[in-house]
């Protein structure tokens, strides 16, 4: 059984790279496209159950040499200034409203030219006036967190952040990930459920802390969490960050073995990619815009047929084939057909 369960993971990663919609399903680069990630919810995106259970400082870690504070104003950056996210300019209208704003981007761009004290001068200045300026605390706990400069330093600012705007995923991330260099997982663990208590229903604390617990080996107690994050995101009627959470709790779940609430999960999914479907249609949108929906929905068919087949649900897997019989054509189908087929004499 145990082997089963193994070539069947396998089998999956396959069928992730060779099917063009699935493709999200190995995506690591969860930071790496930050603008796409919102104030709301962590966006995780498709990927292996290994990778979830790494969880979001692993992503942290990954995209660390490519991204840049300065790289996220439109610089191109002459030294490796530490940055995880687009935080601090994705969406925050008051602070761009700030007369501080303009001169605390320049402090970050001086920073990614090299000019450190130049740099560091300007954002000091700005937050003096502007103690609030989630630019200039963003750039500063980024700046001490580049290869550990100072930690302390770091943890000061990007808290402070994080108490303004704690909505926010990528001040979130950048913050736990200072924690766990610090202190570990604990540390971590610990931080969230005392935000979590005085910010309660917030997404993204949701998720983090379920990645966080996750990575410690306790997967059962990370589900309520992201349960709760579903509702939420659901309940305020943010479809695109729900279908993310859903697609992290259905990957939970079946991690754990819970394969009926898996397939309920990815169900939910394929519900929820459908409407978008239709709606989108309606509207108007392109033929790429739609082709790539249509490949969601297949990515979402191919993942319950895939949880049937893991517990040995032959019939509900057949089934499943059949209703991705208009997509014959479709690599990842036709492999998963062959191997339904082997499974399913």
């Amino acid at each position: 059984m145990k082997r089963k369960l193994i070539y069947l993971v396998i089998i999956v990663l396959i069928l992730g790279i060779v099917h063009l919609g699935y493709k999200k399903f190995l995506s690591t680069d969860v930071v790496n496209n930050v603008s796409d990630i919102g104030d709301a919810t962590f966006r995780p995106g498709k990927r292996p159950l290994q990778d979830f259970k790494n969880g979001l400082m692993k992503r942290s870690r990954d995209t660390k040499s490519s991204h840049n504070s300065a790289d996220r104003y439109g610089v191109s950056s002459k030294s490796n200034i530490v940055g995880v996210g687009t935080g601090a300019t994705a969406s925050h209208s008051s602070d761009i409203d700030s007369p501080f704003y303009k001169r605390a981007v320049e402090g970050v761009k001086l920073l990614g030219e090299g000019k450190q004290e130049e740099g560091l001068a300007i954002l000091y200045e700005v937050l003096q006036k502007d103690p609030k300026n989630q630019v200039a605390l963003e750039g500063l706990g980024l700046y001490y967190l580049e290869g550990g400069k100072n930690l302390e330093k770091a943890q000061e600012y990007l808290q402070k952040l994080v108490e303004i705007n704690p909505a926010n995923a990528v001040f979130l991330n950048e913050m736990t990930y200072v924690l766990e260099e610090a202190g570990g997982l604990d540390k971590v663990e610990n931080y969230l459920k005392e935000l979590s208590s005085r910010f309660p229903g917030l997404v993204s604390i949701s998720t983090s802390l379920a990645h966080t617990i996750t990575r410690q080996g306790r997967a059962d107690e990370a589900i309520p969490y992201l349960e709760a994050a579903v509702s939420t995101s659901l309940g305020s009627n943010d479809r695109s960050g729900a279908l993310y959470v859903i697609e992290d709790l259905a990957n939970l779940y079946t991690e754990t073995g819970n394969f009926g609430a898996a397939v309920k999960s990815f169900k939910r999914i394929l519900s929820i990619r459908q409407q978008m479907l239709q709606e989108s249609s309606k509207a108007g949108a392109s033929s790429s815009e739609l082709n790539d929906l249509r490949d969601e929905i297949v990515a979402a068919r191919l993942e319950i047929v895939y949880t049937h087949l893991l517990e040995n649900n032959c019939d509900d897997a057949k089934k499943g084939m059949q209703d991705l019989a208009f997509n014959s054509d479709d690599p990842g189908v036709q492999q998963l057909q062959e191997e339904t087929n082997k499974l399913c004499h």
